[in-house]
């Protein structure tokens, strides 16, 4: 019974939009709000305007980046690059307009690589996908703080040592 009431409750999915275009940063979120009404996942929509907001403002809660590449002060790629050194977890779809960078972004294990204009069937199915790959990974992890930052952690690579009392 645990495990059908766990198919049938869709966890909600909290994706990040990173760009430095308003107007397509709406226009994604208007898309990402259409995907929620068809397929009935609540998803929580969190927008940054520039690489180096994300890396100082980045919740470890977020499952999912759309992330421009090209951006003014910090540009996608070493966005990425920070991200993955607090969060190796998180899927990460590039987003650009230069195809010349498609390449350079899987160093940082991209999800994917889309091409703009984003049109919705794409958008669709990248998300049908990554969601279909999350729910069969399902890693529980840990969210480690400290003065650096928030870091999370996959509870499988958290060793526990016992200690003794003096």
């Amino acid at each position: 019974m645990i495990n059908d009431i766990r198919k049938a409750v869709k966890p909600m999915l909290h994706i990040a939009i990173c760009d430095d275009e308003k107007d397509f940063v709406q226009y994604l979120t208007d898309l990402l709000n259409q995907y929620s009404k068809e397929t009935g996942r609540d998803i929580k929509i969190t927008a940054y305007y520039d690489g180096m907001e994300l890396i100082e403002k980045y919740d470890t809660t977020v499952d999912l980046i759309f992330l421009d590449i090209r951006m003014k002060l910090v540009n996608g790629l070493h966005a990425a690059e920070r991200i993955r050194q607090m969060d190796e977890r998180v899927g990460i779809i590039f987003l650009t307009t230069l195809t010349q960078y498609g390449l350079e972004g899987y160093k940082y294990q991209a999800t994917n690589y889309i091409i703009k204009p984003l049109k919705y069937a794409r958008l669709k199915s990248e998300l049908n996908k990554f969601v279909e790959r999350s729910q069969k990974e399902e890693n529980p992890f840990l969210v480690i703080a400290n003065d650096t930052g928030k870091y999370k952690a996959p509870l499988k690579s958290v060793t526990l040592k016992p200690t003794t009392a003096i």
